[in-house]
């Protein structure tokens, strides 16, 4: 009876030995298996925080250079748009030209009274464009040689000095209108004296040209001229004149 006890006693506490082994592998196990997973896991948040890390560093660093890119396409656009100012210059335009003119003056003579005739003449300008296609100052000789007005003769010679607009010198008509300053030297002969007369005098024109190319230019010419004071014997000119303008 005895021995039976021991015996189911003994076999007992092996199967008791077993259990607990069998607790403890599996309970070894479960720990494996959860640091594993925490190893796991922790690899994957590295792996992640350097993914997002490098990704931002090429955001920042594709920034980076597109903000140069872009800074310097900004300052080559700010030197092409500076550019046209240096242009200016380039676009500033002399012309030269070459006329004859009909004269319709007014004298005023102390042994003739009021004298009024034709007078002819030739012309030279000279022309430059005021930083603008359409504005340009003149400056013009004129020569009239000596011929009759009734019953004494006169010669006159002029230099003039213009502010004009013209119209678009692109297409094929176009005017042109303006006004200016004169200095007339009248010659009056008559009963056999010479008399001299320095007269000032302000001018308005308007005038039509034909521009045959983009260097020459053919136009008429109408222009009015006072005496700016009243001491001279030269009173008043109505002129006509027909032009031929070279353009550089």
């Amino acid at each position: 009876m005895a021995q039976d006890l021991n015996l189911a006693l003994y076999y007992y506490r092996k199967k008791l030995v077993l259990f607990e082994r069998r607790v403890f592998e599996k309970k070894q196990k479960f720990i494996n298996n959860k640091s594993m997973r925490a190893l796991t896991s922790l690899f994957l948040s590295a792996l992640f925080i350097t993914s997002t890390s490098s990704a931002t560093y090429e955001t920042e660093d594709e920034i980076g250079f597109e903000t140069i890119v872009s800074e310097l396409s900004q300052n080559q656009n700010t030197t092409r748009i500076q550019r046209p100012s240096g242009d200016l210059l380039n676009d500033v335009k002399i012309h030269s030209g070459v006329g004859f003119t009909q004269s319709f003056i007014r004298v005023d003579s102390s042994s003739n009274g009021e004298l009024r005739g034709f007078h002819r003449g030739v012309q030279a300008t000279l022309g430059i464009d005021l930083f603008s296609r359409n504005w340009f100052a003149e400056g013009a000789i004129r020569s009239f040689g000596e011929t009759d007005v009734e019953e004494s003769r006169v010669r006159l010679r002029e230099f003039d000095l213009k502010v004009a607009y013209r119209s678009n010198s692109e297409s094929l008509f176009g005017y042109r209108a303006g006004i200016g300053l004169a200095a007339r030297n009248l010659k009056l002969i008559e009963n056999g004296s010479e008399q001299s007369f320095s007269t000032p005098a302000s001018i308005a024109l308007l005038g039509i040209d034909a521009n045959i190319s983009r260097k020459l230019s053919i136009g008429t010419e109408v222009s009015y001229r006072a005496a700016l004071v009243s001491e001279s014997a030269d009173r008043s000119a109505f002129d006509f004149a027909f032009k031929v303008d070279a353009h550089f």
